[in-house]
């Protein structure tokens, strides 16, 4: 051992011998005497940028880790969480390299994290029992109670460690997360518009890398099934065609509540009418499989199989935002959606499919604090509004 950080966590130098065939380094032996691994893994990171954490153990059910880099570099985090140590939320990082030979060693009370600094870096990392058990917690790597400082941009995250919560909501007072699901050309940062209206909750906003029903529907069930881990109760906010794939995510006993802002909900007719727009026979589609259009939208036969095999069925409790003069989806589509569901419509007098204007971002914002009361603020309805109780 060549240092201790924070008292507990130990740093090693590695045994290694180096000859004409080439290096041989020891893991564990006399250096590494005290701890006793039960599992090891082998983490491949092709990006530089790849990121894992902040992980951590219960004390409660103690596990003792320890990290190398046999292969390109990474920083490698060690982060206090014990709160009664003088140093509670501090961190210190150590660069591991295939060249430094530096190992480290995490007991519980700990949290770790890790930040590749090359392309093809590979990590070994084992523990002294089995970690597949709810013992494992986590915490957001953006907290500001911890600060940590990453010497490059992070390229790939997963969703489990993005949506990860933060020190204080770690003592299990936030019970509900609202889950927003982005439009076309949309971001899951948008997210970010949600914390005041939400203030008491927790809110992700899920970066999803895929554009198909039968693709994206898989990410989103995985990152509901990720949030059900840590609470008690989701809300659903998603725009646009975001709405449309959640409906084709088997998540409807998930969800106890959800918000549709200009969803599309009658795909088939949408595909049928930028058929005709593009003078696009199904036979054509058929035919050629993939149309390109002059409005920036490919006609894809799979996708219209797809939707006409595959109804949305929707059972979750909904409130449906649109703008009367969104040319997407017609109010008849919207209207037999909501009755067929049961959920709640309001109207915006000529808004349009995206809101994007500080006066209809000020309209949404007020319909979902309506929402959220059961009721219109003040007793009256703001102005330009048809509401539809349905």
């Amino acid at each position: 051992m060549i240092k201790e950080i924070f008292g507990k966590a130990k740093i090693y130098r590695l045994h290694k011998r180096v000859d004409n065939r080439g290096s041989l380094e020891y893991v564990f032996d006399e250096n590494t005497v005290d701890f006793k691994p039960l599992e090891t893994r082998i983490y491949s990171m092709p990006k530089e940028g790849t990121f894992f954490g902040i992980h951590y153990r219960e004390e409660s059910s103690p596990m003792t880790k320890f990290v190398t880099v046999i292969k390109g570099r990474g920083l490698y985090y060690v982060i206090d969480l014990r709160k009664e140590s003088s140093t509670y939320l501090q961190w210190e990082s150590i660069e591991l390299s295939e060249e430094n030979a530096l190992a480290v060693q995490i007991p519980a009370g700990f949290g770790h994290a890790f930040i590749s600094l090359q392309d093809n870096t590979i990590q070994l990392y084992s523990v002294d029992r089995n970690g597949n058990d709810a013992h494992s917690k986590q915490i957001n790597y953006k907290d500001p109670k911890i600060g940590l400082k990453l010497p490059v941009s992070i390229s790939e995250i997963s969703d489990y460690d993005l949506s990860a919560p933060y020190v204080s909501e770690n003592s299990e007072n936030k019970s509900t997360v609202i889950l927003y699901v982005h439009g076309k050309g949309g971001s899951a940062d948008e997210a970010e518009h949600y914390k005041s209206l939400f203030p008491e909750m927790d809110v992700f906003g899920l970066n999803y890398k895929t554009d198909s029903p039968w693709e994206t529907n898989m990410e989103i069930e995985k990152c509901v099934e990720n949030l059900k881990e840590k609470y008690a109760r989701i809300i659903l906010i998603a725009n646009s065609i975001g709405a449309f794939y959640s409906m084709n995510a088997d998540i409807c006993k998930s969800i106890d509540h959800a918000f549709f802002i200009s969803p599309m909900v009658d795909m088939e007719t949408l595909i049928s009418n930028m058929m005709v727009w593009a003078n696009v026979s199904e036979d054509d589609l058929k035919r050629e499989k993939v149309i390109k259009t002059d409005f920036g939208e490919d006609l894809s036969w799979e996708y219209l199989c797809y939707v006409k095999e595959n109804p949305v069925k929707w059972t979750v409790p909904t409130d449906i935002l649109y703008g009367s003069a969104d040319h997407l989806q017609s109010i008849e589509s919207i209207r037999n959606f909501a009755d067929r569901t049961g959920s709640s419509l309001t109207v915006l007098k000529d808004g349009e499919h995206w809101f994007h204007t500080e006066d209809q971002m000020k309209f949404l914002d007020e319909w979902i604090r309506t929402a959220r009361n059961h009721g219109i603020p003040n007793g009256k309805e703001p102005d330009k509004v048809m509401r539809v109780e349905v």
